[in-house]
């Protein structure tokens, strides 16, 4: 086990707001993640991302989801509940955090991993009923590459055409020539140097300019 995925669903008690999300790492380090705050009003206009669906499916439903709602007029709950999040998991530390929660998942400790999320959502929300599903994964079951042999083309065309892809920066690595460096010594979140590409219309001059980029894997 290389990395964790941890997506959940949670109510509040309090609110009757639903909070659904992911939390992504390895073991001593930050976590990644995305949360979405749904109140009753929405929850009856708004299909909610299905928790059983693999990782990567999940992320992908949760992404979309949040680059929506973050379009909507006077949707300021979502971002301060973002916000929000990433401050608690700050509070907590965020490489304890992300070890409490490998370790969890490598026991299988459903009890421990929502006493995590309980005590992330708890000042917002006060008690929630939670459910979560926890996946594990290895270096090779998390590039899309990998997808796409699974699934062939298609596979390919469903990832190209994704909202969040299509609207991506294309970039290049930049790669020592000689030296080079494997991408299984990468740790999520660490930087990389990479050339943004550019389409330029004919004849116009082309300027490279390098930038630093973090690695999500």
């Amino acid at each position: 086990m290389d990395f964790y995925a941890l997506k959940f669903l949670a109510t509040s008690n309090l609110t009757g707001e639903t909070y659904v999300g992911y939390m992504f790492g390895k073991k001593a380090q930050t976590p990644y993640f995305n949360v979405l705050l749904l109140s009753r009003a929405q929850l009856r206009e708004i299909d909610l991302p299905d928790i059983t669906k693999d990782y990567l499916d999940f992320k992908s439903d949760i992404d979309m989801l949040y680059y929506q709602l973050s379009k909507e007029k006077n949707n300021n709950l979502l971002t301060q509940f973002k916000a929000y999040f990433y401050s608690m998991l700050k509070k907590m530390k965020f490489e304890v955090t992300g070890t409490k929660i490998f370790m969890a998942i490598e026991d299988e400790d459903v009890y421990v991993l929502k006493s995590i999320l309980s005590d992330i959502l708890s000042e917002w929300s006060g008690d929630t009923k939670i459910k979560l599903v926890a996946q594990k994964f290895d270096y090779k079951d998390l590039t899309w590459i990998t997808a796409v042999k699974e699934k062939g083309e298609e596979g390919l065309k469903e990832y190209l055409t994704r909202e969040d892809v299509k609207n991506a920066t294309e970039i290049y690595p930049i790669i020592d020539p000689i030296e080079g460096y494997s991408v299984s010594k990468l740790d999520i979140g660490e930087p990389i140097i990479v050339l943004p590409i550019e389409n330029k219309n004919e004849g116009e001059k082309k300027n490279g300019r390098s930038s630093r980029g973090k690695n999500y894997i």
